[in-house]
């Protein structure tokens, strides 16, 4: 599958990487028990109206807890021209705004202590970043099809990031 326009791909594998995304379009249904039981309607949103799959698959989390869950997994459209945005059914369309993000990438299975490990390292980064604070809840992108083996599967952890306001109100530069 193709990246959407604009979007960055991945890199490096267990490196850290600041990465800026432009505005794209995605269809996204919340997760309730299996990736599966969302996946499906994602699928039949997109074959309905002739859209191509493209690469990543976006699974955001909720903080709500201890441990973050997932909240939503999404498809991104290939290109913000396509089709419209708002609600039909079980999914949505949006429009997400340009961010940065702070991004680790890895192979195999996206498993719950990979994951887990992996935003550590993320977090660590942005407790001793003196420029940006986290913007948002973690996500992971993930490159593959299912019928990819697992060591050959691609997939990232990232936290979006803004700039730290200086005690002086002023943005802190680079």
């Amino acid at each position: 599958a193709e990246l959407p326009d604009g979007v960055p791909g991945f890199q490096a594998l267990d490196e850290l990487e600041l990465r800026a995304y432009p505005t794209y379009r995605l269809v996204r249904t919340k997760m309730r028990v299996r990736s599966t039981a969302a996946f499906w309607p994602l699928f039949r949103h997109i074959q309905s109206h002739d859209i191509a799959m493209t690469t990543p698959v976006q699974i955001d989390y909720r903080s709500d807890g201890a441990q973050p869950r997932e909240a939503s997994m999404a498809f991104l459209y290939g290109s913000r021209a396509l089709g419209a945005t708002g609600r039909e059914g079980s999914v949505e369309v949006v429009d997400v705004p340009a961010t940065n993000v702070i991004t680790v990438g890895s192979r195999g299975l996206a498993r719950p202590d990979r994951i887990a490990a992996m935003r550590s390292r993320l977090e660590g980064w942005i407790a001793r970043s003196p420029v940006w604070r986290s913007a948002g809840p973690m996500r992971v992108m993930e490159y593959n099809s299912p019928f990819v083996r697992g060591d050959r599967r691609y997939f990232e952890v990232q936290i979006p990031v803004a700039r730290r306001e200086a005690k002086t109100g002023k943005r802190v530069k680079v």
